[in-house]
This record gives C-alpha cells, sequence and structure tokens, in this order.
C-alpha cells in the first residue's frame, strides 16, 4: 500500500468510506479470492472506521443500497 492511498478488502466498510465522500480510486482484483478497494488516503478514514465499528454512524438505507449496488457492479465487471 502507498502512503497516498488506503486499502481495504471489507466490502461492507468500503461502501460506508463511498457513501461518505471517500474518493475509491481502484478495485484491485489480482487476487482471485479478495478483492481490494484503494482509496485515496484522508486523516479521516480511521475516524469514519471507527465510527462504524462502534454503531456511532448514521447513513440513509437508500443511499447504502445504492452505493452498495454500485461497488458490486465495478468488482464484477
Amino acid at each position: 500500500m502507498k502512503s497516498n492511498t488506503f486499502e481495504l478488502t471489507d466490502f461492507e466498510v468500503a461502501t460506508i468510506l463511498i457513501i461518505e465522500g471517500f474518493n475509491l480510486l481502484e478495485v484491485d482484483k489480482s487476487n482471485p479470492h479478495k478483492a481490494s478497494f484503494i482509496f485515496e488516503n484522508n486523516p479521516r478514514i480511521a475516524e469514519v472506521i471507527n465510527s462504524y465499528f462502534n454503531d456511532k454512524l448514521s447513513v440513509n438505507p437508500r443511499m447504502l443500497f445504492m452505493e452498495s449496488k454500485t461497488l458490486k457492479n465495478r468488482l464484477y465487471l
């Protein structure tokens, strides 16, 4: 992982980061068993992820569904 990028493999967290406005740069599918989601690094990413895992983050359900579907489309292209 480059210092100017943030990489993770958790689909749900990647969806949340997209909803929160973080820039998804690439979906790396080089590993046939697990894709990596590569975001432009931002100091707020850790804060948002912590809020997600501590149940302190609220998102619009329709937005969650739409962004999840969009990310799946990118994953399976």
